[in-house]
C-alpha cells in the first residue's frame, strides 16, 4: 500500500511538471509566432522574433 501511494505522488509530481513545461513551451511558440507576424507587417521581413521573444516580454521566460 506505502508503495502504491508513493509511485502515485512520483506520477502526480511527473505530470504537474509535465504540464508546466508543456504550458511554456506554448505559451513561448505564441511569443514567437506575435513578434514574427508584428516583424513582417512593420519592417516588411522577419526580423529576429526568437532575439524579440527572448526578452522580458516573453511570457514563457522566468
Amino acid at each position: 500500500m506505502i508503495k502504491t501511494e508513493h509511485n502515485r505522488d512520483e506520477t502526480m509530481k511527473f505530470l504537474s511538471e509535465t504540464k508546466q513545461k508543456i504550458a511554456k513551451a506554448f505559451m513561448h511558440y505564441l511569443c514567437l509566432r506575435l513578434n514574427f507576424r508584428n516583424s513582417v507587417w512593420r519592417d516588411g521581413l522577419p526580423l529576429k522574433a526568437n532575439e524579440l521573444c527572448m526578452q522580458d516580454c516573453c511570457p514563457a521566460k522566468g
